[in-house]
């Protein structure tokens, strides 16, 4: 295995690892370089995908635990922002190549610091 694998394993596995962090509450909105962190050894898209199930999964287990907690009026709030940000993502990475994607994802992860 050359040095370029295990870097790429290395910063997968550190991206994963703020990412389960970050669910849990103890580092606040790091989970959000995780992408782009990842976007630095491999495809941006590869990087979402790998991450994706583990997101999913994560909302889930976290859903079950606070269902009925909610509230409404803020949930309204997130709804229009939440269906905006997943159209944007779909046409991006329909329109975008690789390097595009980058620079969405640098300028994205750029804003939340």
């Amino acid at each position: 295995m050359s040095f370029t694998d295990l870097l790429t394993l290395f910063v997968i596995a550190v991206a994963v690892l703020l990412t389960g962090i970050s669910k849990s509450g103890f580092a606040g909105a790091i989970g959000g370089i995780t992408v782009p962190l990842m976007s630095l050894v491999i495809s941006p898209a590869l990087a979402a995908a790998l991450l994706l199930p583990i997101l999913i999964i994560a909302d889930v287990l976290s859903l079950r635990q606070w269902w009925g907690q909610q509230s409404n009026q803020h949930l309204w709030l997130l709804v229009p922002a939440a269906l905006l940000g997943i159209v944007v993502g779909y046409v991006s990475f329909g329109w975008l190549d690789e390097n595009g994607l980058r620079l969405l994802l640098g300028v994205s992860a750029s804003s939340k610091a």
